[in-house]
């Protein structure tokens, strides 16, 4: 039974070399899609990792420290840290800007801090902020290391460039000092979005609530949620595409068949056998388009310009994995084919 099975894959390559062909590309751009969604999860842990800390204390009521405008006091900060269990407490503002550059506006989510303190990545070039009027950007941004721009009306040189530390599907992230951004967000009043801090307090000010790493990433991955259900959508549908282009490929493979199919069973072939072969030849295509398709998606990588894709072992392997689930699904055209053959068609007979 093996003997025929690859006897027929290499009797009829190039209709195979078409499928694999058309199915490894749509189970790359499936690992690409899924890389996407992967990548947003990747890309807040590594954003907030590069932030520092274990925990935040942030306004109740409230998704997190980013993307909502409910300032405190900074003189919280000063409470916090004087709880028992934190070792560093720095307060943080959080607050996305448009900034016109090479005349198109660019948003970044803009991040102040105390200099030397919470909430600053070590940048991949340049250095880190020293005083004010100086920003570290991702390279996203498209802004490069000496360049001038404004914030509002301060205007920032950018002395140190990050690489991979956005949010929000791609949106670049800008560190500054504590009273440059008070200046941008909050007209210079000594306001803050959150409290970063290293240790766990044994009590938070009134009208806070404490956050711990975990919790601020699931609120930074909020905004996603329709993005990340539309991916999901859109890999399904693509496993649906996977399955009938082998199916296609499969029916038109066994009726080109049929007279071999007529003999076989003449002969004595058992339904089981065919079944077996028909079913290991569409498995055998899809897990070969699927193993292509992992180089293949690293390669169409590059083309995803700006958006955070991921790929983990464990979704190469799932792939792998529905590819045999695709195969088998795809051969149930080509089975029941062979399976309706008549064994008089071998004699010239039958219909």
């Amino acid at each position: 039974m093996w003997d025929l099975t690859l006897r027929n894959l290499v009797f009829r390559r190039r209709q195979f070399a078409v499928a694999i062909a058309g199915t490894a590309l749509v189970f790359a751009i499936t690992l690409l899609v899924s890389g996407m969604s992967a990548g947003f999860s990747a890309e807040a842990a590594h954003a907030l990792a590069g932030l520092g800390g274990e925990g935040w204390v942030v306004p109740a009521n409230t998704p997190g420290p980013f993307g909502s405008l409910t300032p405190v006091p900074e003189a919280v900060a000063a409470t916090i840290a004087a709880q028992p269990g934190v070792k560093v407490a720095d307060p943080v503002v959080a607050v996305p800007e448009y900034i016109l550059h090479n005349g198109r506006f660019v948003i970044v989510n803009l991040i102040g801090h105390r200099i030397g303190g919470l909430g600053e990545p070590a940048p991949a070039a340049g250095r880190r902020v020293a005083t004010n009027g100086e920003i570290v950007v991702d390279r996203v941004s498209g802004f490069h290391l000496g360049d001038h721009l404004a914030v509002g009306a301060r205007q920032f040189t950018v002395v140190g460039v990050t690489d991979g530390r956005t949010m929000y599907a791609g949106q670049a992230t800008g560190y500054v000092s504590l009273a440059d951004a008070q200046a941008v967000a909050f007209g210079g009043r000594q306001l803050v979005s959150a409290v970063v801090l290293v240790g766990v307090p044994a009590s938070v000010p009134p009208g806070m609530v404490y956050m711990t790493h975990a919790q601020v990433q699931a609120s930074l991955l909020r905004p996603m949620a329709a993005a990340r259900s539309s991916i999901d959508n859109t890999r399904n549908m693509l496993w649906i595409v996977a399955v009938a282009i082998v199916a296609g490929v499969m029916y038109v493979a066994a009726l080109e068949r049929i007279r071999d199919f007529a003999v076989l069973k003449a002969v004595g072939a058992r339904s089981r056998s065919l079944v077996i072969e028909l079913m290991a030849e569409a498995v055998i295509v899809s897990v070969v388009a699927a193993t292509i398709s992992i180089f293949l998606a690293r390669l169409l990588k590059p083309a995803m310009k700006g958006m955070p894709v991921a790929f983990t072992t464990s979704a190469e392997i799932a792939t792998i994995s529905v590819a045999v689930i695709v195969g088998a699904l795809a051969s149930i055209s080509g089975v029941r084919r062979a399976l309706r053959t008549d064994p008089a068609l071998a004699f010239g007979g039958g219909a």
